[in-house]
């Protein structure tokens, strides 16, 4: 039963973040290139084998879960490793497709609901960016300080030694 109610949350939050990633993609390839085809072809070729790395692992993990001797856990497992890989093929093929569908009604300066019908006449230009700017000049210099890096290794480290002293203590089984 819980396969039924925790699995397609799961795939739904991996599948938009993959879309989201894909649609970031393309739109940050230059605007020197202008047909659809070639913009997210250089999109996927950008994307495509990070998607791809984490889709497999992600898999694999779930169907590594396939060992264990748990019924319900096996069943999780099967469930949420097939949901991950055709989860990925859907993210490569049909959304790509209509990605590319998107591109040509925004080209043809189409409205969003009805765009096979209603023609715009004067289409506004895409809003400027309002958080990446501001996070690249104020967050990624204090994430790059030595300082920084040198604390984020430190904590690091201390979690693993934190983590490796507690294996003693945990209790194996179900209660």
């Amino acid at each position: 039963m819980i396969s039924a109610e925790v699995v397609p949350f799961l795939i739904l939050a991996i599948g938009v973040d993959n879309m989201f990633l894909i649609a970031r993609a393309e739109r940050e390839i230059p605007e020197s290139v202008t047909a659809i085809e070639e913009r997210i072809g250089f999109a996927m070729k950008e994307i495509g084998p990070s998607i791809f790395t984490a889709a497999l692992c992600e898999s694999i993990a779930f169907f590594i879960g396939l060992l264990t001797d748990v019924p319900a856990l096996q069943n999780f497992c099967l469930v949420a490793g097939l949901g991950v890989v055709i989860d990925f093929i859907l993210q490569m093929t049909i959304f790509v497709g209509a990605l590319a569908i998107d591109n040509k009604r925004i080209q043809n300066d189409r409205a969003d609901l009805l765009g096979c019908c209603v023609k715009i006449k004067n289409p506004t230009p895409r809003r400027e960016e309002f958080f990446r700017p501001k996070f690249q000049e104020q967050f990624v210099p204090v994430l790059f300080h030595k300082f920084t890096k040198i604390a984020v290794v430190g904590i690091s480290i201390c979690l693993i030694i934190l983590g490796g002293m507690s294996c003693n203590k945990l209790l194996l089984g179900l209660n």
